[in-house]
């Protein structure tokens, strides 16, 4: 469990090798531990080590068939591999074994608005009442309520992850864009201008180009 929890702090450093090393260690220790073989496999997973993260989430599986987070692993694998429905399908036994769990429910609602299944957002609800402090539900259902014509829920939504979380720059870059389409011309620059100095302060140099970009078209 030690390595586990160590491999966790390493990869939040950016030490891939010392996260991989701490969960080959782990499961040294205890070749039963599903935990260290979901671990491991989402860290391949990043580093492109496509058969190592596959070998290491059905291991995952074999070893506990119950446990959650192994199912959200493969479906994020999935996902990033671009099969949608597949990705589906795992967060849906995510859910099945973790019906409580709203990470499960909050990135399935993700995937399902991505397919343009709008009643997608039915997730984003669940996870805000499994979750109530869930900001990135919050925001993400703010989007598929905006697809769907509903600007005030939007708004609603918007504003309660930035009062969440006051530097959420993905929520005043699409508050932005609702303002802007308002007619609310200052409302939409004052936000652009917070999300692209929280861009900038984050280091996401491209987002942080788009919101300057939308400052410049706005202010012609």
């Amino acid at each position: 469990m030690a390595y586990n929890y160590r491999g966790l702090t390493r990869s939040q450093q950016g030490d891939i090798q010392g996260v991989i090393a701490d969960h080959n260690e782990a499961i040294s220790l205890d070749p039963n531990d599903a935990e260290a073989y979901s671990n491991r496999g989402f860290i391949r997973s990043q580093q492109g080590d496509i058969q190592g993260a596959v070998a290491d989430y059905d291991e995952a599986m074999r070893l506990n068939p119950s446990y959650g987070k192994v199912y959200g692993n493969r479906g994020y694998f999935r996902s990033q591999e671009r099969d949608i429905q597949g990705a589906v399908a795992e967060f849906n036994e995510f859910i099945r074994v973790a019906p409580n769990d709203a990470r499960a429910y909050n990135y399935r609602g993700y995937l399902r608005s991505q397919q343009g299944d709008i009643q997608g957002a039915a997730d984003y609800n669940e996870a805000i009442r499994l979750n109530p402090n869930d900001t990135i539900a919050y925001n993400d259902r703010g989007f598929v309520r905006s697809q769907q014509g509903d600007i005030q829920g939007a708004i609603a939504d918007y504003n309660e992850a930035i009062r969440l979380e006051p530097n959420y720059a993905d929520a005043y870059y699409n508050r932005d864009l609702i303002r802007n389409k308002q007619g609310d011309k200052q409302g939409a620059i004052n936000d652009f201008r917070k999300a692209s100095e929280l861009y900038l302060q984050k280091g996401d140099t491209d987002s942080y180009r788009n919101a300057q970009n939308e400052i410049i078209e706005l202010q012609k």
